[in-house]
């Protein structure tokens, strides 16, 4: 899941940043097909940023252990 997290982020970022630049952004149009504006950039660009922090978070929570004596963290 964190993979997916990071692939998907990265592609919402890079679409984010494209639609503030002139030559593939024309007339609010990104790349000639699809309707954009700057609220929905920005959007882009925070969705994107939120996928990359969790596709690169290092620390992994652990399920708690139960009560009666059997440890779930190896599964």
């Amino acid at each position: 899941m964190k993979t997916a997290a990071l692939v998907i982020g990265l592609v919402l970022l890079a679409l984010g940043v494209a639609c503030f630049i002139p030559g593939l952004a024309t007339d609010g149009v990104l790349f000639n097909m699809f309707p954009v504006s700057s609220g929905l950039a920005i959007a882009f660009i925070v969705t994107g940023a939120i996928g990359l922090m969790i596709g690169l978070k290092r620390d992994r929570e652990l399920p708690p252990v139960s009560t009666d004596g059997h440890d779930l963290r190896n599964f």
